[in-house]
């Protein structure tokens, strides 16, 4: 019920083409980067397992520009991991492509449920007794924009600790 991973498994198991391409209702993809996708399609090398795309937010607490995988080889597309703010784990021997002239606009024009994300990091916890690293560094993220400094900087050190043999 909580598991946005799973809805996307199971739409990616539909697909049929080479690539799997995925995006959230709240993105928009403009007219000009259309026409990127579409030439990124016949650009991109044979042997590309993942494109990563600019993905823009300029709503809310947050504006930012990131790369984040939206297209893979679709054998690998039904993976994606995490209650939410799912992914797909990217192997280190997968082929990587950064589109950086093609970009996601995160665009949240109506929000119904503002501490959904909150919401939901806090039940997997509580079920599983943990979160993982991913889960972890988006409730930090939450925290701090519902106004919860003190919770942010704990979650923040337990993050800082788990991680720091891994840079």
């Amino acid at each position: 019920q909580y598991d946005f991973s799973k809805a996307r498994n199971h739409a990616a198991s539909f697909a049929s083409c080479d690539y799997v391409m995925w995006i959230d209702a709240d993105c928009v993809i403009d007219g000009e980067n259309a026409e990127r996708f579409c030439r990124l399609k016949s650009d991109t090398p044979d042997d590309v397992d993942v494109i990563f795309v600019i993905y823009r937010n300029d709503r809310g607490v947050f504006s930012d520009y990131i790369f984040r995988d939206h297209i893979i080889r679709r054998c690998y597309a039904a993976q994606f991991e995490g209650d939410i703010h799912e992914a797909i784990p990217i192997k280190p021997e997968w082929k990587r492509l950064f589109a950086r002239d093609v970009c996601i606009l995160h665009r949240k024009e109506y929000v119904n449920e503002p501490t959904r994300n909150l919401d939901y990091l806090e039940r997997a916890q509580r079920a599983r007794g943990t979160m993982t690293d991913r889960e972890l560094a988006y409730y930090c993220r939450e925290l701090l924009v519902h106004g919860h400094p003190e919770k942010t900087v704990a979650a923040y050190r337990e993050l800082v600790g788990r991680t720091r043999d891994n840079f």
